[in-house]
């Protein structure tokens, strides 16, 4: 019987991202988008290293736990604000391709 093990991963999206040795593109850093940017590497003493979701999937992580990532205070549910609903949909649709990506 083979045993299978769950490695799981935390992280804040912007931090993830932010630094430029995270290797994403600038314009995306910080960001969702950037989290799932694939191709990603950094240079160091002549090597280089992947970065990003490609060092996630070489490290064999299974699982990411994302630490905060929606701006609860300033969504007023009782309004039928649809633009923001569909940001939010929007944000849960590219946490959903991050997650699938890992695993």
């Amino acid at each position: 019987m083979k045993k299978f093990l769950d490695f799981l991963f935390q992280l804040h999206i912007r931090d993830f991202t932010i630094d430029s040795s995270s290797g994403v593109s600038e314009n995306i850093r910080g960001k969702f988008l950037g989290a799932v940017e694939e191709n990603t590497t950094v240079s160091y003493n002549g090597m280089r290293a992947k970065t990003g979701i490609d060092h996630l999937k070489e490290l064999g992580i299974t699982h990411v736990h994302l630490m905060p990532v929606f701006d609860f205070a300033t969504l007023d549910e009782s309004k039928n604000d649809k633009c923001k609903l569909k940001q939010c949909l929007a944000l849960v649709n590219i946490v959903c391709v991050f997650v699938s990506l890992i695993m």
